[in-house]
């Protein structure tokens, strides 16, 4: 038996719609304008905007501005993949470049802190390793510093 194109059903219009991509076949409500879906389901519609996304631009970067790179979870530093604060699989650059400087894995107290500011700048020169308590601290004296040499030098440096 063939699903009616149309369903009513608490004051809201539903259309049978059929995913392009992998036939998944579901309602899919109309939305207040009468505007008919694309028929995609949610991951298939998810994976087409990511492939239609522009590479250029952030350059792998995350919304918070860190690099990110694949590792085996069997690994070594696997262990760090599985924390909560990173998808599965993957780990924060800044984190595995300390980890191997240090030869083992970070625990999820350690922070690695960026010394000039700049979240995708990895060099083992640029990172320092704090803690959670520390690093708040960190930076904030570090942002006083850096005003006060902008400071000093402009009272200074002009004469």
């Amino acid at each position: 038996m063939e699903a009616p194109n149309l369903k009513y059903e608490n004051e809201r219009y539903f259309v049978w719609c059929v995913c392009p991509q992998c036939y998944l076949e579901r309602w899919v409500q109309v939305d207040d304008k009468n505007k008919v879906p694309t028929g995609y389901c949610r991951p298939c519609a998810m994976s087409l905007m990511r492939s239609k996304m522009p590479r250029t631009g952030r350059g792998g970067l995350n919304r918070a501005g860190y690099k990110s790179v694949p590792i085996d979870i069997d690994s070594e530093y696997g262990y760090m993949a599985t924390s909560i604060k990173v998808t599965r699989g993957r780990v924060l650059e800044h984190r595995l470049v300390m980890a191997m400087q240090l030869g083992r894995a970070l625990t999820n107290r350690e922070i690695v802190h960026h010394l000039n500011g700049i979240r995708d700048d990895n060099r083992i020169e640029n990172l320092a390793l704090t803690t959670n308590h520390e690093h708040p601290r960190r930076t904030l004296v570090e942002a006083f510093q850096k005003r006060i040499r902008e400071l000093e030098e402009k009272l200074y440096g002009g004469s």
